[in-house]
């Protein structure tokens, strides 16, 4: 991202204005710590969440017309 794409909405959304220097030193940063983690070896082990869900609303107001 350019200097502009990350000035305009912190001064729209938060009316902040930051300095070039400030937001170079900030994706500085996360840049190195990006770098570390995609250099880093992949664990072994990974955990997954699988959720299965099925919206029965149809059935729940049918339910409800039966029974007034």
């Amino acid at each position: 991202m350019t200097y502009g794409e990350i000035f305009a909405p912190l001064t729209e959304v938060y009316g902040v204005e930051v300095p070039e220097s400030t937001i170079s030193t900030i994706t500085d940063s996360v840049m190195v710590g990006t770098t570390e983690w995609q250099n880093c070896p992949p664990d072994s082990i990974y955990s997954v969440v699988f959720i299965d869900c099925v919206n029965r609303e149809g059935q729940g107001r049918a339910r409800h017309q039966r029974q007034g």
